[in-house]
């Protein structure tokens, strides 16, 4: 049996089957435990936010990534986006702004970083990790 469709706004209809976000309650979530994630992990491990450590966000949108950027103290250096080339690339989005963005660095430099994601579904982590001299292969488009 199909669920019954109602009008929400002028050319919006939903059944109770539909997913729905409200934008501003994912864009506060994001902020606000993005930038605590990414504080709680720094503390336990006694990270300062200056250094050349790169600290790489989900690529959500610019807007919702430099907020963190700022509540954090950190520079536009340390945070390497590719929103401008691939959009939010969901999962892909952090090894792909490492990939893309840092390519020449990670393969010639020992690299201290912190990778935060975050998500629908309200979820949300973050890792500190270092690379040493990676082979990073070239980005392939198809």
């Amino acid at each position: 049996m199909a669920s019954q469709r109602k009008d929400i706004d002028s050319g919006i209809r939903r059944s109770a089957m539909d997913l729905s976000l409200e934008g501003m309650d994912v864009f506060s979530f994001g902020i606000t435990r993005g930038a605590e994630c990414v504080t709680e992990l720094s503390e336990h491990f006694g990270l300062k936010p200056d250094g050349d450590r790169l600290y790489t966000f989900h690529q959500a949108n610019l807007m919702l990534n430099e907020t963190i950027r700022r509540k954090l103290g950190l520079t536009s250096a340390q945070c390497p986006y590719c929103l401008q080339e691939y959009g939010n690339t969901s999962s892909a989005s952090i090894p792909l702004a490492l990939v893309s963005q840092c390519r020449e660095r990670l393969q010639d430099e020992i690299v201290d970083h912190v990778a935060c994601g975050f998500g629908v579904g309200a979820s949300w982590g973050a890792v500190h990790f270092t690379t040493d001299h990676i082979v990073v292969p070239e980005i392939v488009e198809v």
